[in-house]
């Protein structure tokens, strides 16, 4: 059996109602229990010479053979809950390797050029299930620092363009386990979104990872073993550029060497994900 088709029948047992085997044992319970309580009544009556379903006989039987039928079903749901909790462990096993759940986000513009973050986006941010905010900027508005506070005590934001709070830096370095982030708006840099121009930010401050923002466009890619990130808009707010931007923003969960990007685009009202991964150059 391949590894696919293992999976597949443990994606269903963790759903043993709709598990085949568990369902044919119980309708198998059944007809099977019918069955054999009125054979084994009908033979007890006529070996009694009594009537078929009056003798108290027959009701034992009846009974009896129900539950032996139970007891037959019993092997298959337990077989079905042995794995789900065989599944539910190796899924407890992933979490508890996952050291670190962050998000990249930034150009809100709120309340200038958006109302606020897209509720289909809110939907899935939980609080304190998210340990750190990476945020590239250009909030505006202290409702979304607010709201980002609300979300995670650790909460890393550099100073956008059309920012008011000063006391943002303009750059900043955060380290989480074994990589270290790197933060800048990137109006500082010039060509806006130049890769070049990135990699020299990236060696100045020495980063695994840096994130910039200000284009409103996501972009995801590896250059010379670091990992560069744009999480784009997280509101679809326009920019000089673009009046047509879809609002985005980025998951990480931190694993050891290794960091797995979920990419978050509202596409025509859908939330749309996809997913790369990224291992530390040694």
């Amino acid at each position: 059996m391949s590894q696919q088709q293992q999976q597949q029948i443990d994606d269903n047992l963790l759903r043993s109602d709709q598990y085949p085997f568990v369902r044919l044992n119980r309708t198998f319970k059944v007809a099977a229990g019918i069955g054999m309580g009125i054979g084994m009544g009908m033979m007890l009556n006529l070996l009694g010479k009594k009537p078929y379903f009056t003798n108290p006989h027959y009701h034992v039987a009846f009974a009896s053979a129900l539950g032996y039928t139970s007891y037959i079903s019993y092997d298959a749901q337990t077989y079905a809950y042995q794995r789900n909790f065989q599944i539910l462990e190796s899924y407890q096993d992933r979490v508890k390797r996952i050291e670190f759940i962050n998000k990249a986000i930034g150009d809100l513009h709120v309340p200038h050029r958006s109302h606020s973050i897209p509720a289909e986006f809110k939907k899935l941010l939980v609080p304190e299930k998210i340990q750190h905010i990476l945020c590239t900027g250009n909030l505006v508005s202290k409702d979304t620092l607010d709201y980002f506070k609300s979300l995670t005590h650790g909460v890393h934001i550099v100073r956008g363009d059309f920012d008011e709070n000063t006391s943002f830096p303009d750059t900043k370095t955060v380290t989480l386990g074994q990589f270290k982030f790197g933060l800048c708006h990137g109006h500082q840099v010039v060509p806006w979104g130049d890769k070049a121009a990135l990699s020299i930010l990236q060696r100045q401050l020495d980063v695994d990872v840096l994130i910039t923002g200000h284009t409103h466009n996501i972009e995801v890619y590896e250059s010379n073993g670091k990992l560069f990130i744009n999480p784009g808009s997280a509101t679809g707010a326009y920019s000089i550029t673009s009046q047509d931007v879809i609002p985005s923003f980025i998951l990480m969960d931190v694993q050891g060497t290794t960091i797995n990007v979920y990419i978050y685009k509202l596409i025509d009202g859908v939330v749309k994900v996809e997913k790369i991964d990224h291992t530390k150059a040694q």
